[in-house]
Formats: C-alpha cells, sequence, structure tokens
C-alpha cells in the first residue's frame, strides 16, 4: 500500500501545469481576438443602419408616388414630414408609420412633391 501511494506522488510531482507565460500568451491573444470582434461588429452595425435607412427611403418614396398617381395630384397634404407620412398611412400606401432617424444618419423627410431625402 505504502509503495503504491509512493507510485502516486511521484508520477504527480512529475505532472507540470501551465506556466506563467504560456498563460500571458493565451490572455494577449484572447484580447487581439476580442478586439477584432468588437471593431468587426460596430462596422456591421454601420452597414445596417444604412441599409436600413436606405430600404425605408425607397419605401417612403414608393408610397409617395403611388399616391401621386392615383389622387392625380402634385403635393402631398400636410403641414409637415411627419404629417405627410402619416397621410400616406391612412390612405393605405404604408402599413403604419416608418422609423426616420437610423442612428447618425440623418432623419428622412417627405417634401410635399413626394421627393424623399435623407440617410446622408
Amino acid at each position: 500500500m505504502k509503495a503504491r501511494f509512493e507510485e502516486l506522488r511521484s508520477k504527480k510531482e512529475g505532472q507540470g501545469g501551465f506556466t506563467l507565460i504560456e498563460l500571458l500568451i493565451v490572455i494577449v491573444i484572447l484580447g487581439i481576438l476580442s478586439t477584432v470582434v468588437i471593431f468587426g461588429v460596430a462596422n456591421f452595425r454601420s452597414n445596417a443602419e444604412q441599409n436600413a435607412c436606405d430600404t425605408t427611403k425607397q419605401t417612403i418614396n414608393t408610397a409617395g408616388q403611388a399616391y401621386l398617381a392615383n389622387v392625380g395630384a402634385t403635393t402631398i397634404p400636410g403641414a409637415d414630414s411627419d404629417a405627410r407620412i402619416a397621410t400616406l398611412v391612412t390612405g393605405d400606401y404604408l402599413q403604419s408609420s416608418p422609423q426616420t432617424t437610423y442612428g447618425s444618419l440623418t432623419t428622412i423627410t417627405l417634401a410635399d412633391d413626394g421627393v424623399v431625402a435623407g440617410c446622408a
């Protein structure tokens, strides 16, 4: 029994763990990888905001042009851009009032002649 205990102890003493240098290298590598991921996600978010803004702008433009063509008017009634978009919603040209501000991008506006601006 004592011999078996000595045998296990000698095997245990021969086993080594990770050195401090190895642990530091792993930590540095993980830090570099997390930095790359953070910057990649930020760029992805910016692209997503731009695409969402462009899509909303095109949707409002299409709805405005359809309104003008169906009504036979040259202007969309409303005191401001939000009121004109509300006119398109009540006329069933849009399902609901879309989001018109996207992060750092400019606000989408609808002029009375149906011209859509924004997403710069």
